[in-house]
Formats: structure tokens, C-alpha cells, sequence
């Protein structure tokens, strides 16, 4: 401190009054003001000290509290009115502003509470904090606006921008935040709420879309109608977790206070599967563990065979679901039926959804479907995404006069798709009481779930001589995922070729079985998936005894990395299929990316060539037994032949059940590979043969049925387009 420093001028004097030190006569305002206020301040009459403060102090006269809330918050109100300035000539015609230019003007709003109340309350810090209004109020004492928020040229220009990738979101769920939800509940409901921000989503969506989001599907807009779809599905979903939480909460509630040790037992048995349940990636997927966990939730006592209670509308498809609630939505009545439950958010969710979709459907090009049917099969698309295999539905009709009861019951569902499959034995003689009981739900899940088309389900569970069992599988094995197949996807169009070759697969398709049929068996023959080739045919030899001499040669294995991993064979087998099968694979237009691709699918012995060994592809000439040419050497059949191969292989398959799988592989593969497989363990002998491996009873493919004589109705080669 300088000398020249005056001393008085030094400390800032803090003074604190304790109330209940003061007699209670003199515990008021008077009294302060009079007795203690006024000595303070008549200290400031010390000449050091008046001279110093004289310079600070501004007198306040009538009128001057207004006029400095108007200073304060001028840029605050400046912003407000170049947004008022730029849409009120426009608001006679109902505009469609940005949604988060009105969240802008909201936030701004609430800088302006801030200045009247000074309470941080009005402050939503998540949505206010990235823009630095709120830091900005809070640490400084004036609001600031980042650069990295706000675009600074539209500023200057006189217009506020607000950067769409700057924009706050949950990180969770990736939707972005908002400073009214509240308000809109109190005010509006949850209904009018839910609709709003659907639409909030969406838009901001569209504006930052992530790459990662439905990539297989390769146009943008449809992408984006996918994206619209799953909010509104999402929230059809929270809906049913809603209502089966509401009952059985209800329900547990009372028996968790029961004077009976059992009946709490059992309650709390079923609140901890419902919150299991509800934590459930996909809670209406018909996977074994969450259909287990819903049966424990939802059945009130200990049965002997528990059962997800079924509608008697027996299975229905995607189709269905979906149309029951487009139509609700195309309705003026706006009653609410099934598939929406009484009292959810869905409806006008879905609603908005559809909206955003028939806009962006302008985008489409003209020669596609249909609006509607266009609507109908993106929601379809997501809702196989979203894994929805069942839904939650009313009670039977009871044939009494009236119209039906459409309200949505919890313990009652409906089947999305769906035949009979096997029964599935569940033993629990051996366990005890809490396992047999674990044991008993998961069999009885394993049943529903097997039962389901859209059920998941292994192809190396499965194995070969049950795969008669799940030719009713309307989905993909959970094998057929590209996280299986890492190595293959170390660029990003090997990733979106794996991706495309999915969006290929056609439920409906003898040949998509047949193809999975076959990727099973060749990952049954790991590692030997290379051939031997000797005594070769003579360059005179025709095509017919070419295709016999290939389905001859033993399968051998080689020194390659790879060979012992399954489970990436069945979609790197099914997606060579589709490359030869279907020129129009994005991959096939890039020479080097496609010479890279087949190069690394050879090294595991995934090629064309072996697609002949097992029917599915044709040779062409003997260049197809050394460094074959795709197109010259070894063809694709046209598009009859494939398909009557495949549906004979799938006949055998059908007809001969558990031993249908010999017959078919001996017609695809001949005798070599069936002896392999049925040596290793991986395939039944057929009665009818006792002794498969001996040389008088081999049959070859030509024994079976020539392909002159398939009888099958040949349809034309299906490709399911999903985008």
C-alpha cells in the first residue's frame, strides 16, 4: 500500500445485525434504519472517505429502477425484437418457424425473468449454459452469447442464427433439451407436450442428422423418415411400459405389506422383473430373457406353466399393427382404438410423425408409391428395427351386443406374425425350488419366443438338423450382425456393403433360406472350407460333368487366420451370395474396393467357387477350378433355375424334418461333404442310409433329382429393398 493510499479508504466495512440480540420493542425497521443505518452512513462525512465515494455515487431519483432494467437488458431485447421484426409480417399466414428459434425466444424470455425476479430458478441451466446466457448472468452479472452458439455474421447482419449442431442434447437419448416441458404439461398436458417435442426432435434431427442412424439405408430423406417413425414408435413404447407398470405397481403395492411372507416374496419377485423388464433394450422383442422377465412381471402367483396370454386374433404381421394405427390416425372422430392406450402420447406423437413424413415424401421421386403405402412400410421398416414382436391389446370380444371393448389390457397381447414351432420340454425335477421355478419361465419364454416368426434366434443353436423348425423365421439369426464381423470393416463401404446385404433379405424367400442352409453347413465344416483338387476334367469335359467333378472334391483346410471363428461365416456367406446374385451392390461400382472385398472374403475361403461346391452358383468353363472370373467363369443360374434349386432344397427340408437337412445337402453338395458333416457330428444320417459313408450307398445330386425334373413352382428372384 502506497503512502499516498488514504487508510479509510482501504477495507470494505461488512456489517452484520443480529435480530435476536435486539430487544423485541426494537426488532423492527424503524428502529434499524434510525438507530443504525443512519450512524453507518453518517461515517462517509469523514473527508478521506467522502471524496473517494462522492465519485461513485449516482442519486437516485422517481422513476430511475425502470430505466435501468431497459439499460441492463437491451441486448436481451434487442434479440427479441429482430426475431418479432423478421416473423410478424409472416404470422396472418400461419409460418412454420424453426422450433429452435421459439426455444431461443424462450430462453431470451428468461433472461428477462431473471431481471425482474433476480432468481436463478428461471435459469434452465442444461439448454442455457452451451450459449453462455446463463454463465454469463450468473458469474459476470450480464448475459453472453458464444460465438460457437449464435452465428456472429447473421448478428451483424441484423439476424439471429442459431448454429443447429450447437444445440444442447441428452446424451442418452441424443433428443435435444428444452427449457418449456414443464410449462406445457402444467398448462396443456402431457399429450400436447409429447407432440410438440416430437416434432422438436424431428427437425432438429433433420437439421444434424448422425451417420450412424439407419445406415443401410442409403438415401438421405428416407433416412430421415425412419428417424420421424422411430419417435413416434419410441413413444409407443414408453405408452406400454406405462400401462404395465401402472397395474402391476397397483398390484405389488398392496401385497408387499401382507402379513403372509409368501405373498411379499412373490411381489417383490415381480417389482424387481419389472424394473428388469422396463431396463430392457427392446421390451417387447420376443427374446428368451425379456419375455421371461415380462411373464414374471405380469403373472400374479406361482403357476405350473406360465403363458403370455394371447389375443384370439391369433398372429398377425407388422402389416397389421402398423395399419391399426394409421388408421386411428387418419381419423376425424379421434376415438382412440388398438392398437393406443387409453390415457398415452402416442397417438398424437404418431400423428405429427406422419405429418413430417408426408412432407418430406415431396422429396421422393415420382415414380414411387403411393403416400400412404410409403408411410406404411417405413413404419413397418423401424417397427422390425425396434424388434416390436408383440403388442399389448384389448379383451376378446364376447359376442354381446355393442361394439367391442378397445381398451388396452396389460396381462393381454398380440402376435406379430407367427406359426407353430416345436414344443420345447422343460424338466425341473432335478432343481430346486426357486430354479425350477427360474427354469419354468425360461422354457415357457423359449416357447413363446421359438414360436414367434419374429422371435430371435441362432442358426448355431439351432444347428442343422432342427433348421426344419425355423423356416417360419420372418427375421435375420442374430448371427447376421456385422459387429461379428469386425475385420471386414475396416473402411466405410465394406461397412455399407455388409449393411446392404442385409437389407436384401426377403423372410418370404426359398432362396434366402436356402442361403443360410448353406452358410450353416459351411460353418459345421470350419476349417475345412478349401477343396483338393485332383484329376482334374479334360478341357473337352461339359458343363454337367464339371458341376459333378466340384461337388465330388473333399473339403481341406489350409493355414489361415480365422477358420475356427463361426459366427462372422454366416453373413460374409450370405452377403457373397447377394454380390453375385445382385449387380447393383454399391461395392460392385468401385474396382479396387471390390478387388479388396473378394480378396479378403478368399482368405477364409468364402468365394464364388464355393458357392458351386454347393449349388448355388454355375461354372462355366475349367477356368472355374483356378483363379476363376466372376461373370466368365463361373455365373450366377437366371433367375428361375436358382429359385427351383432352392425350393426343392427346402422341400427336401419341410418333408423329411430332421432328416430333411441330409436330403437336402446331399441334392446341393453330394456325398463328400454330407460324409464330412455327418463324421463331425454335425448331421443326422438318414434312416434309409444306415451306412452313409460306404460307397454302394452314395447317392449324388443327379440321383436325387436332375434339374430338369423340379416340379416346384419357379417365382421370380426377390430382393427385399428395406431402404
Amino acid at each position: 500500500m502506497g503512502p499516498q493510499q488514504p487508510e479509510a479508504s482501504c477495507w470494505e466495512n461488512t456489517y452484520v445485525v443480529n435480530i435476536q440480540r435486539l430487544r423485541e420493542d426494537k426488532r423492527n425497521g424503524g428502529y434499524i434504519f434510525e438507530d443504525i443505518i443512519k450512524p453507518l452512513t453518517r461515517q462517509w462525512a469523514y473527508p478521506p472517505v467522502q471524496e473517494v465515494v462522492r465519485g461513485c455515487l449516482v442519486e437516485f431519483h422517481e422513476g430511475i429502477i425502470p430505466k435501468m432494467i431497459q439499460w441492463t437488458t437491451y441486448p436481451i431485447t434487442a434479440m427479441l425484437e429482430i426475431i418479432w421484426e423478421k416473423y410478424e409480417p409472416k404470422l396472418d399466414d400461419r409460418p412454420e418457424i424453426d422450433p429452435q428459434v421459439i426455444k431461443m425466444t424462450s430462453i431470451l424470455e428468461r433472461c428477462l425473468n431473471y431481471a425482474h425476479t433476480g432468481s436463478a430458478k428461471v435459469l434452465p441451466r442444461g439448454v442455457m449454459d452451451v450459449s453462455w446466457l446463463s454463465l454469463g448472468i450468473i458469474f459476470d452479472g450480464m448475459p453472453t452469447l458464444s460465438k460457437d452458439f449464435a452465428s456472429h455474421a447473421a448478428l451483424v447482419a441484423g439476424n439471429l442464427q442459431v448454429i443447429p449442431h450447437a444445440w444442447p442434447v441428452y446424451q442418452a437419448t441424443m433428443r435435444p433439451m428444452t427449457s418449456s416441458n414443464r410449462v406445457q404439461v402444467y398448462n396443456y398436458g402431457d399429450s400436447h407436450f409429447e407432440t410438440y417435442y416430437a416434432s422438436f426432435t424431428i427437425k432438429h434431427g433433420m437439421k444434424h442428422f448422425p451417420d450412424t442412424l439407419y445406415p443401410e439405408v442409403t438415401d438421405l430423406t428416407k433416412r430421415m423418415a425412419c428417424f420421424a417413425a422411430e419417435i413416434a414408435l419410441k413413444v409407443y413404447i414408453e405408452d406400454v411400459k406405462v400401462l404395465i407398470s401402472q397395474h402391476v405397481t397397483a398390484s405389488v403395492q398392496t401385497e408387499l405389506t401382507s402379513d403372509h411372507p409368501q405373498a411379499r416374496r412373490v411381489a417383490q419377485r415381480r417389482s424387481d422383473a419389472l424394473a428388469q423388464w422396463k431396463e430392457s433394450q427392446h421390451p417387447l422383442a420376443m427374446i428368451p430373457h425379456v419375455v421371461q422377465e415380462l411373464l414374471r412381471t405380469i403373472t400374479p402367483h406361482a403357476i405350473e406353466v406360465p403363458q403370455l396370454p394371447m389375443s384370439n386374433l391369433g398372429n398377425q404381421t407388422h402389416a397389421f399393427f402398423i395399419n391399426s394405427m394409421l388408421q386411428v390416425c387418419a381419423a376425424d372422430n379421434g376415438r382412440r382404438k388398438q392398437p393406443f392406450i387409453q390415457g398415452g402420447n402416442a397417438v398424437a406423437v404418431m400423428r405429427m410423425a406422419v405429418h413430417e413424413i408426408t412432407q418430406l415424401a415431396t422429396q421422393f421421386p415420382v415414380h414411387m408409391v403411393s403416400n400412404s403405402d410409403l408411410i406404411s412400410s417405413i413404419f413397418i421398416y423401424v417397427a422390425k428395427q425396434l424388434r416390436i414382436d408383440f403388442v399389448p391389446w384389448s379383451e376378446d370380444p364376447t359376442g354381446l351386443r355393442g361394439q367391442p371393448s378397445t381398451r388396452i389390457l396389460h396381462n393381454r397381447f398380440l402376435s406379430i406374425g407367427g406359426h407353430d414351432a416345436k414344443h420345447l420340454d422343460a424338466n425341473a425335477t432335478v432343481l430346486t425350488p426357486g430354479e425350477a421355478n427360474t427354469q419354468i419361465f425360461r422354457q415357457s419364454s423359449m416357447q413363446i419366443v421359438h414360436t414367434n416368426p419374429a422371435g430371435e434366434w441362432s442358426l448355431l443353436d439351432v444347428g442343422l438338423d432342427k433348421f426344419h423348425m425355423m423356416l417360419h423365421k420372418t427375421t435375420l439369426p442374430i448371427e447376421c450382425a456385422t459387429k461379428y464381423v469386425g475385420a471386414m470393416q475396416e473402411t466405410a463401404i465394406f461397412t455399407d456393403t455388409l449393411n446392404w446385404s442385409l437389407s436384401q433379405f426377403n423372410p418370404t424367400s426359398s432362396v434366402h433360406k436356402t442361403v443360410l442352409f448353406v452358410a450353416l453347413a459351411i460353418t459345421c465344416l470350419l476349417p475345412n472350407v478349401f477343396t483338393q483338387f485332383a484329376n482334374k476334367p479334360n478341357t473337352s469335359a461339359t458343363i454337367a460333368q464339371l458341376e459333378h467333378y466340384i461337388r465330388q472334391l473333399p473339403c481341406i483346410t489350409l493355414s489361415r487366420k480365422g477358420l475356427t471363428e463361426k459366427r462372422p461365416f454366416i453373413l460374409l456367406v450370405f452377403s457373397m451370395f447377394t454380390l453375385v446374385y445382385d449387380t447393383s451392390a454399391p461395392i460392385l461400382s468401385n474396382t479396387e474396393q471390390k478387388k479388396k472385398w473378394f480378396a479378403k472374403n478368399s482368405m477364409k475361403g468364402i468365394t464364388p467357387f464355393l458357392l458351386c461346391c454347393f449349388r448355388l452358383a454355375r461354372p462355366t468353363s475349367l477356368g472355374a477350378l483356378k483363379a476363376p472370373r466372376l461373370g466368365i467363369d463361373i455365373k450366377p443360374y437366371e433367375s428361375d433355375d436358382i429359385v427351383s434349386i432352392c425350393d426343392t432344397a427346402i422341400g427336401y427340408i419341410q418333408a423329411n424334418k430332421e432328416y430333411g437337412a441330409f436330403d437336402a445337402l446331399q441334392y446341393l453338395a453330394g456325398s463328400t461333404i454330407v460324409e464330412q458333416l455327418v463324421k463331425a457330428g454335425y448331421l443326422k444320417s438318414h434312416p434309409a442310409l444306415p451306412h452313409a459313408s460306404a460307397s454302394s450307398s452314395k447317392r449324388t445330386l443327379d440321383d436325387l433329382m436332375p434339374l430338369s425334373d423340379h416340379t416346384s413352382a419357379a417365382t421370380s428372384y426377390k430382393h427385399f429393398k428395406s431402404s
